[in-house]
Order: C-alpha cells, then structure tokens, then sequence
C-alpha cells in the first residue's frame, strides 16, 4: 500500500467510471487492462490473485487493483448491491501491488464514485475534466485514510470524551470546539490539530457530515415532505446553511437528492 502513496500519480488520457450492478461483471480477470479503483458500499468479496495473496472487502471498503494483474472474484456474502469501478492509466510508472482499505467514512467517497459515473455516462461538456478533479479528490481521502493508520491511539483517546458527546447531542444543540476541547481538558488549538490527524477534518465539518447522514435516511424515509422539517429534525436552525452543507456532501441539493431515490 505504501508504493501506492509514495509519488504522485499523474493521469494520462485514459479515464472511465462505471457502476457494476449486482450479478453482472467479470468473475475472472486475466492481464488488467489498466489500473481500477473499486469501491464497494456493502458486498462482500475476495479477491484471489493467482501471483499473490488473496484479500477481502467488508462493507465500505476500497479495493486498488493493478494494471497487468490476474485474479478471480469471489462473492462471499449475500447482501449485494453492486460497485464503482474507476479505471485509469498513467503517464509515470504506478508499480504497486494490490490493496483493500477500510474507510471510516465511506458516505462521503460513494457519493464522489456516484458523481464520476455519472458525469462518465451522460459526457456532457467538460466531464472529463471533472472526473480527473474526483478521481485527485478519492486519492486525496484515500491517501488520507492510510495515514491514520500510523497515527498513535494515544491521539484518539485524548478527543475520545468529545466524540462520544457529539454523538450523544449533535441533533439537540449547537457544539463549538472550543467546548470540545475543554471535555478533553486542552486546548482549542491542540483539540482541531488532533482531531484533523485522526479524522482527517475539522470539528464543525465531521459534525456537520453526521447530520447529513441522518438528513439523508429521514429523505429516504419519504416521510417529511418539507426541507425545512428535514433541517430542523437534522439540528439546523437555518434552511439556507443546510441546503449549502447537504450540497457540499453530496452534491447535490436536497430536492435533487430525493428525485435520485425516487
């Protein structure tokens, strides 16, 4: 995994997103014609590499496979819903061998694949251009993922007394970080420092990303025909700054979302 972090990748004209639907595919792959990114949100697979060992997914993992491998794909579960494929060549040489990396935060890279694909699929003006922007932007958390791996636990127990609170209050009232920090008796500064090394983003934007989550399954639901309703059962006091968050999750728009699902 390491080799596949250690120079920037540098993409050439080849690039395509696709969405691979429960029982379709390819079990068996021979030669890969170019380098994939595959996110899958719930199957669970094994990858058996005839050069190399096997690995598996779980629920919201991500699966790097190499340009030139061979290997079979073996479904392991029974709850599918399918996956995102990113395919893409290089300009520089990427020699990495195959990983699978688990997210903390899989919402946020399924809605990017979802976007890629479909910008991918209708090639309106300027798609690839957008995808390229993505597809740095998936590096990015991916990059970012395996980092935390090397974080010392000790970092996620100092902020450990602040997690717990959000997600006991994030719907019932507003939380600054500054009271966050002195849950865990420390500084402001010190508290968003440890908190980015370990989650990877800001106090305010991993609480705001949890309220999203849930505006997300209450839209699913179908229940509340009001965004406003939505915003407020979510903790925001304010429907415009709602809307502007759900969009920089997912975006998309509340009603735009809600005419996805249906």
């Amino acid at each position: 995994m390491k080799d596949f972090f250690e120079k920037p990748i540098i993409l050439n004209e080849t690039i395509g997103c696709h969405f691979v639907a429960p029982g379709t595919g390819t079990p068996i792959h021979r030669n890969r014609y170019l380098h994939g990114i595959v996110y899958y949100p719930e199957d669970t697979k094994v990858f058996s590499f005839i050069d190399g060992p096997d690995i598996q997914t779980r629920k919201g993992s991500m699966v790097y496979l190499p340009k030139g491998s061979n290997y079979n794909v073996i479904q392991t579960g029974k709850n599918e819903k399918g996956c995102w494929c990113i395919n893409f060549d290089t300009v520089n040489e990427l020699s990495a061998e195959p990983f699978v990396l688990e997210l903390r935060s899989p919402e946020k890279v399924q809605n990017l694949f979802a976007t890629a694909e479909k910008l991918y699929r209708e090639r309106r003006t300027s798609y690839d251009h957008k995808i390229r922007s993505i597809f740095y932007e998936i590096l990015g958390l991916m990059e970012n993922e395996y980092a935390q791996k090397y974080i010392p636990s000790s970092k996620a127990q100092i902020i450990a007394p602040a997690i717990d609170y959000i997600k006991k209050n994030y719907l019932d009232k507003a939380i600054s970080s500054d009271e966050l920090a002195a849950m865990c008796k420390i500084s402001g500064t010190y508290f968003r420092r440890v908190f980015s090394d370990v989650y990877g983003t800001t106090p305010v934007k991993y609480i705001n990303s949890i309220k999203i989550s849930r505006a997300k399954e209450l839209i699913d639901l179908g229940m509340y025909a009001s965004v406003s309703d939505i915003a407020y059962l979510c903790g925001f006091n304010d429907d415009c700054y709602f809307r502007k968050v759900f969009k920089s999750e997912t975006r998309m728009t509340p009603l735009e979302y809600k005419k996805r699902r249906d």
